[in-house]
């Protein structure tokens, strides 16, 4: 995992296990979710089932806001606006390696789990909206 430095939109999120990403729906209603990450080369990457809000959230609109948390969501520092992007399957396998590098076990036996219940899984890039 590629640690973030303090000059980048994530050093709040450093040592952190749970990021709190917030979408917004076409109202302007934000909702929060508690989420994995891993950052590699200055970029987040977030896994997700590809049939929850939050995807079709980002389908509408990428703005996004993030933020330190805890696993029920609470957040732990100051939220910062950022770009979420849904990645093409073809792009899957970088956000996958940096998932798995960062959770170990747990990562590879949640994307098994998915695999079981025959869940589609995608993938969201995070990028800092600056």
């Amino acid at each position: 995992m590629t640690e973030p430095d303090a000059d980048t939109a994530f050093a709040a999120l450093h040592g952190h296990k749970y990021a709190r990403l917030t979408t917004f729906r076409k109202n302007g209603e934000g909702v929060a979710s508690a989420m994995w990450f891993a950052l590699e080369g200055g970029q987040l990457y977030i896994a997700t089932p590809a049939n929850t809000g939050k995807v079709k959230r980002l389908r509408n609109d990428p703005r996004a806001l993030i933020a330190p948390s805890n696993a029920s969501g609470v957040a732990r520092g100051a939220e910062v606006g950022v770009r979420a992007h849904i990645l093409p399957v073809t792009e899957h396998a970088r956000a996958r390696t940096a998932l798995k590098r960062k959770y170990g076990f747990l990562a590879r036996f949640t994307h098994l789990m998915a695999r079981l219940r025959r869940t589609t899984v995608t993938y969201i890039r995070v990028v800092s909206a600056a």
